[in-house]
């Protein structure tokens, strides 16, 4: 009996391996980095918006890891063939592969400026590079991902609230950061050494 349940065991490891292999791996890579992009830009979209408390060292924290996020090798994750799968990306990338790698340094840019502007105190300066950051996200979304979700609605972007930290130029200009925010972990643990709430929860899909 022992021996039959190994025996199943592994043959649903088996399975599990080749089906994993059927994905071409550079799609779990690009997921995995972005995930990281949306854990660290999502939460500092949020105490922008007042949907967690502005904390100045939380800022700092999660600017610093999106820096180092962003400083790794992105374009990586779609080499050729990538595209055929489960994939939010459009073919359009690899057809227009110039533009979407200028979009890409464009976003790398401001999130590396972003990075070092969280390390300061000014509430305007970063408001105003997080709403630079979300720009260069939208471009690259607008043209080269699959849209699944009424994300500005997700945003409230329109709703009146005492918290919200943000400007209306700066609201329309980080609605994509809320796609990077909605990822498929449902919750982000926040860097433990900062005081303050320990898990940061985007929107549902």
């Amino acid at each position: 009996m022992t021996a039959r349940i190994v025996s199943l065991l592994a043959a649903a490891c088996l399975c599990s391996s080749l089906a994993v292999a059927e994905e071409h791996p550079a799609i779990e890579y690009r997921e995995s980095l972005m995930t990281l992009v949306g854990a660290n830009f999502g939460p500092m979209v949020a105490m922008l918006k007042g949907e967690i408390p502005w904390d100045d060292a939380r800022m700092a924290a999660y600017g610093k890891d999106l820096k180092a996020v962003v400083g790794l090798d992105i374009l990586r994750g779609f080499p050729p063939g990538s595209d055929q799968g489960e994939t939010r990306a459009k073919p359009g990338i690899w057809e227009n592969l110039e533009d979407f790698q200028k979009k890409l340094e464009a976003m790398q840019t401001e999130a590396t400026k972003l990075g070092d502007t969280a390390a300061g105190a000014d509430r305007k300066a970063i408001g105003d590079q997080i709403a630079a950051t979300g720009e260069t996200c939208k471009s690259c979304h607008d043209e080269y991902k699959k849209k699944t979700t009424d994300y500005m609605k997700i945003a409230g972007l329109g709703a009146s609230d005492s918290r919200n930290h943000s400007s209306p130029a700066q609201a329309a200009s980080i609605s994509s950061a809320i796609q990077l925010a909605v990822t498929r972990a449902p919750c982000t643990d926040l860097p433990p050494p900062i005081i303050g709430p320990s898990r940061f929860c985007p929107p549902r899909r």
